[in-house]
């Protein structure tokens, strides 16, 4: 502790040079107070002085490179007694199925364990247990009438400790209460009706064991609750979006001088992820993008999965990580996503994407899909066809002509579904809605022409057929006007744009359905609204002022969803209504802001 202390104030002093000083090099004459390892964290000081420089200069910094030092790392050591039993190793599968229900469940640490040379003598020694095989009896009369012979002692033991095993098992018993005491021997796992009854029989003991609990068998929150002030407990940021093998925080400001731990914690306790960033910025530009830094990065683990994906340009990928470095902002961070079987590629720093959205992707597809199971069997079978017709091009032609119209006679069965995605993204309804139905065909159009780029990508990577994903690059407005003059009849609109999404269905104004056998198209609009019980009928109110006309609830077919929670006051939302016929009567927009 007084090494970390030590390594504060010379942050404080302005006398860290840089990230990679070793403990070795810090002066041992500066006076610091005692603190005990229970109340131990970085900021844990007495010093009232350091406290409120803390406090005043967020500028300081304290390095990751803390959380690799072994120095530092044993300061999270501790030891810990647990309640177990002593049984025969012959029954150890079969009893620890037994207690399933009731083992010490650790991340990093067993649960069976061979007996200790040290703490369970005294308890081989008192064993009287009646083993033919190895004798155990006579063993341990010897070891009673002969103490002075030690090596007989000893070997006695050690046949005693092969036969034997220790299963550790959880506490429950509070040791927090302090009205009464509790001991590992009288915990209350011990009182459990299996325990009990296995306690009865003469060869299963009672006993005790000394976990040991580091740095590598603590969950992020646990480091972080011991890294950061006290005052900060309560709102530890364990709290992240996964984006493949990113992290994205949101950290607050008073969290900024300890940015570096709290993304090197993140980084150790979940294997998955290979960088951590944290959101600068607000989203301020039509592209929905925000400016990030860069908290820890793991490049060789990122170099490995580059490599693996693409063997050819491995050395331009390992050009490209050199980017990626500690408390720099984010030029290019691509990662690869699987979502509903889809696998989208895009690159977190240049378009939008939000992995809370993924049931609202879900739910939208579904619904534009319908319920009618002939629309996913299809979908099936023309996955079985493509495996077929790999698996067995060698077939006769006729059973081949055969296979293929029994396939059209379902596709034709189907209605064939159109949709224009207005703010497509890198296609997280597109690419869903075109690679699992064959009876759906997608004009899908972003405004960010890296969105566009991954679309495209995207649409390759999922095997899209070219003729039912469109794609597009410009206004939404215009989209929708373009698709409209091409003679585009498309059943369902999606505008997934809550920032402005509402105020664009004025494109909609003067729209006439040319086809009078067909309905109007579904439209589906997210934005954000309050959470009163007013914010439904306001999202509803907002999108019929752009339209220019009232939207009825039973006559239009209007539904609000909630989508999820953005804040405590704010949530995002999605209105559904099919586009009223009074529209037609009102004036065309000409010319958008």
């Amino acid at each position: 502790v007084n090494i970390v202390l030590m390594h504060v104030q010379l942050l404080l002093r302005d006398r860290y040079v840089d990230d990679k000083m070793t403990f070795e090099r810090i002066p041992e004459c500066l006076p610091l107070p005692e603190v005990s390892f229970k109340s131990f964290n970085v900021c844990n000081t007495t010093n009232e002085a350091f406290a409120k420089d803390i406090e005043s200069n967020a500028s300081h910094v304290f390095p990751s490179s803390l959380l690799r030092n072994s120095t530092f790392l044993s300061l999270f050591d501790s030891r810990e007694l647990q309640p177990a039993i002593i049984v025969p190793a012959r029954r150890t599968a079969e009893l620890r199925r037994t207690l399933s229900h009731l083992l010490m469940r650790r991340p990093k640490i067993r649960d069976i364990y061979q007996l200790d040379e040290e703490t369970d003598n005294l308890l081989l020694e008192s064993l009287q247990l009646s083993n033919p095989q190895h004798k155990t009896t006579t063993v341990t009369a010897s070891i009673d009438s002969n103490r002075d012979k030690i090596e007989h002692r000893d070997d006695a033991l050690n046949k005693l400790r092969q036969n034997f095993r220790k299963i550790v098992l959880k506490k429950l018993s509070s040791y927090d209460d302090i009205t009464k005491i509790v001991t590992i021997e009288n915990d209350e796992v011990y009182e459990d009706p299996i325990v009990s009854s296995l306690l009865v029989e003469k060869d299963i003991h009672k006993a005790s064991h000394e976990i040991k609990i580091g740095y590598d068998h603590l969950t992020a929150e646990q480091v972080l609750r011991m890294l950061l002030p006290p005052k900060m407990v309560k709102e530890v940021p364990s709290a992240f979006e996964v984006v493949g093998h990113l992290a994205h925080l949101n950290l607050r400001d008073e969290h900024m001088p300890y940015k570096q731990l709290i993304g090197r914690a993140i980084l150790d306790k979940n294997k998955s992820i290979h960088i951590v960033v944290n959101k600068i910025g607000t989203i301020n530009n039509e592209f929905r993008t925000f400016p990030m830094e860069i908290l820890d990065v793991d490049n060789e683990a990122i170099i490995k999965c580059r490599k693996k994906r693409d063997k050819d340009n491995s050395d331009l990928n390992a050009l490209n990580i050199t980017k990626n470095q500690v408390g720099n902002k984010c030029d290019t961070l691509e990662v690869e996503i699987r979502e509903d079987k889809c696998l989208f590629k895009l690159d977190f720093a240049k378009v939008y994407w939000n992995s809370r959205l993924q049931f609202e992707h879900r739910r939208i597809v579904n619904l534009i899909a319908g319920n009618d199971s002939r629309r996913k069997k299809a979908s099936q079978h023309m996955q079985q066809r493509e495996k077929r017709r790999k698996l067995n091009q060698n077939r006769k032609e006729k059973s081949e002509a055969t296979i293929m119209n029994n396939n059209e006679k379902t596709s034709c069965d189907l209605e064939h579904i159109i949709v224009a995605d207005a703010c497509a993204g890198v296609g997280p309804f597109a690419i869903p809605l075109v690679s699992q139905f064959e009876n759906i065909t997608v004009h899908a159009n972003d405004l960010n022409p890296e969105s566009h780029k991954y679309l495209k990508i995207n649409a390759n990577d999922n095997h899209c057929p070219p003729a039912n994903l469109i794609t597009y690059n410009m206004d939404a407005r215009l989209f929708l006007r373009h698709l409209d003059s091409q003679g585009v009849f498309y059943n369902h609109v999606l505008m997934n744009l809550p920032a402005s999404a509402p105020e664009l269905l004025n494109v909609f104004r003067g729209w006439k359905q040319r086809d009078q056998n067909m309905s109007n198209p579904m439209v589906h609009v997210h934005c954000f609204g309050g959470k009163d019980d007013s914010a439904e009928n306001e999202a509803i109110q907002r999108c019929a002022n752009a339209l220019g006309c009232d939207l009825d609830k039973m006559r239009d077919n209007v539904h609000v969803q909630i989508v999820r929670d953005v804040s405590p006051k704010k949530n995002m939302l999605c209105v559904s209504f099919r586009l009223p016929k009074a529209l037609e009567t009102l004036e065309r927009i000409e010319c958008f802001d």
